[in-house]
């Protein structure tokens, strides 16, 4: 089940990441808070997925702007949400696709919302959407 909202669907994978942390340090307790203000890559990452998965993001385009390799940057996202950039991404836009639908005071198509949440096909949605089984 995907979040109720966007607070909600970056805290999941902060604590995802605070797990294995804990699970590193042989369960040792993670502050949280303490873990999530101090992991700045991760959130300047979540932040900049957040503010343009509806253009044509690319893992190299995230890489610039963090200042990291690609390769870095895919290591960090998938040891914090468990999924590579790709699917993280098609993540997002799907939930975003869903929240608008849910949303009766929308009257757009369905081809316009998903390209309005970075969807240039319809097929993609829906591959991504079985694929991710959401």
């Amino acid at each position: 089940e995907i979040p109720s909202n966007n607070g909600e669907f970056i805290e999941s994978h902060f604590i995802a990441l605070g797990a294995e942390e804990s699970r590193r340090s042989d369960g040792s307790a993670v502050d949280l808070f303490k873990f999530r203000t101090g992991s700045s890559l991760l959130k300047n990452m979540l932040g900049f997925i957040e503010l343009h998965y509806m253009e044509k993001l690319t893992l190299d385009k995230l890489a610039r702007e963090t200042g990291y390799t690609s390769g870095y940057c895919s290591k960090v996202l998938k040891q914090a949400t468990g999924e590579n950039f790709n699917d993280f991404l098609n993540r997002k836009r799907i939930q975003k696709v869903q929240e608008i639908l849910s949303d009766k005071t929308v009257k757009k198509t369905l081809q316009e919302i998903l390209y309005d949440c970075g969807f240039e096909y319809t097929s993609t949605y829906y591959r991504n959407k079985s694929k991710l089984k959401l």
